[in-house]
């Protein structure tokens, strides 16, 4: 035996007292957070469409910019040259297999036409549960927002 008093039983008890305690804790405490919990689609996805929307299949020649012709091609929903983008539902245009999508650009009020073209593409009838990814970008120097909602 040591001076200290400690045995080895004293040991095992105290180690599984902290085990249990440890292993209580990881099981209760998501229980305590998931009434708050939103349920919505993946932002990530809503993400990943919208920069890839911005960034590759509407980019302009410089970053952050939409270009004009292939904006309108894309809303429009007809193919123009040299836009990497074909003509279809917009969920394929942005890889979603099979999840829906809806995509504005919008100024302070509301939709933009641009062109004699609204610049809205998808469903209009966007569930409550959809995840939204906005962006910001310039169009012919003109400051919007993109909006993405992916359900």
């Amino acid at each position: 035996m040591s001076a200290r008093g400690q045995t080895t039983l004293d040991f095992a008890v105290g180690v599984s007292v902290f085990l249990l305690t440890v292993g209580f804790v990881f099981l209760f405490v998501p229980s305590v957070f998931a009434p708050f919990e939103v349920v919505q689609g993946t932002p990530v996805t809503a993400d990943r469409a919208a920069t890839h929307l911005v960034d590759g299949l509407l980019a302009g020649e410089s970053p952050g910019a939409l270009a004009p012709a292939c904006t309108v091609g894309f809303f429009a929903d007809a193919p123009r040259p040299g836009c990497p983008y074909s003509p279809g539902p917009v969920s394929d245009a942005l890889g979603l297999g099979d999840g829906s999508a809806r995509v504005t650009v919008e100024n302070g009020t509301g939709v933009v036409s641009y062109a004699n073209t609204t610049l809205a593409r998808g469903p209009a009838d966007v569930p409550a549960e959809g995840t939204v990814a906005v962006r910001t970008a310039l169009l012919d120097g003109e400051r919007y927002t993109v909006r993405v909602v992916v359900w």
